[in-house]
């Protein structure tokens, strides 16, 4: 078995081909092999910036959606791939993890199916604190949890944030989501949510419970932003609810 054709139908199959070609080639290797390792682990590059092992593009074609990706990413971690290694991509070379991919799919709505895959990487000893950039988003595996809490993501964030928090993830590291939310933990992302969204909530309470922690100006500047939002609200209501 070429490793190359291993890598070769996992990059089509994260840019949409089918991937059934890479399953097939992923059933047919015998787990601790050099045969397995050799395929599993290699790193290549293709044009765009993309460079990674097939897990890693396994995991980020289940981020981008792709059917049958997440099947195929936890297939190679049952034969052995190795967990660790991470890839590029963009015209930056922003690094980022198969965790950190399996963690974006769970905030991209891919359901309990990509939080399994999350915690069997943690659990083949992925590094539950390896920090990604992609786009607008930098930071932790455990900033995508509170993203997808944060999104409506609420059973399959907090099973990640769980299986994260459980491993040791640290709970204070920073990140970014997007322009206006730059530098804050994981606590600050679910402080800012709605007070209704009941999934930010126990979220706080298990990120507390992990040690997690405000400093004075973020405590300052969430008490400013609830304000905020507070005031437009009851703005609206006086208004009729126009928004205007």
């Amino acid at each position: 078995l070429p490793s190359t054709s291993l890598w070769l139908a996992t990059l089509r199959a994260a840019e949409g081909d089918d991937i059934a070609p890479a399953a097939a080639l992923v059933a047919a290797l015998e787990p601790g092999s050099d045969a397995a390792r050799d395929a599993l682990d290699e790193s290549r590059s293709a044009e765009g910036g993309v460079s990674g092992t097939p897990l890693w593009l396994a995991c980020l074609a289940a981020r981008n959606g792709a059917p049958g990706a997440i099947e195929l990413a936890r297939a190679m971690v049952d034969k052995g791939a190795d967990v660790t290694i991470p890839g590029t991509q963009g015209v930056a070379g922003d690094t980022t993890t198969p965790l950190w991919w399996a963690s974006a799919s769970v905030e991209a709505g891919a359901g309990a199916d990509a939080a399994d895959l999350a915690k069997r990487l943690i659990d083949a000893g992925a590094d539950v604190d390896a920090e990604g950039t992609y786009d607008a988003v930098r930071g932790p595996p455990l900033l995508w949890a509170a993203v997808a809490v944060r999104n409506g993501e609420e059973t399959n964030g907090l099973a990640l944030a769980a299986a994260l928090l459980s491993a040791g993830a640290d709970p204070n590291l920073r990140g970014s989501y997007g322009p206006t939310a730059v530098g804050v933990t994981p606590l600050v992302l679910a402080a800012q949510a709605a007070p209704e969204n009941g999934g930010c909530v126990r979220l706080c309470a298990s990120l507390l419970e992990s040690g997690a922690a405000m400093d004075a100006n973020e405590m300052s500047s969430l008490l400013m932003y609830r304000v905020g939002s507070s005031l437009v609200a009851v703005k609206n209501m006086l208004k009729g609810g126009r928004g205007d």
